[in-house]
C-alpha cells in the first residue's frame, strides 16, 4: 500500500509546478523577466525535489534505498 504522508507530498509537489508552470507563462506573456527567472529557479527546485523523492523512496513498500 502506498505510503499516505509521501504521497500527499508528491502530490504538493506536482500542484506547487503547475502553479509555477502558469505563472512563468502569464510573465513570459508579460515579458517580466524578474518573475519569469523566479518561476523558473522554483520549477528546478521543484523537479529537483520531486527527482530526489522518486530516486530514494519506494512508495509501495516506504523502504529508503
Amino acid at each position: 500500500m502506498t505510503h499516505e504522508y509521501a504521497k500527499e507530498i508528491h502530490q504538493f509537489i506536482a500542484e506547487q509546478i503547475s502553479v509555477a508552470e502558469k505563472a512563468l507563462q502569464e510573465a513570459e506573456s508579460a515579458g517580466d523577466q524578474n518573475e519569469k527567472h523566479y518561476q523558473e529557479g522554483k520549477l528546478k527546485e521543484f523537479f529537483a525535489l520531486r527527482k530526489l523523492l522518486t530516486e530514494s523512496y519506494d512508495l509501495s513498500t516506504q523502504n529508503y534505498f
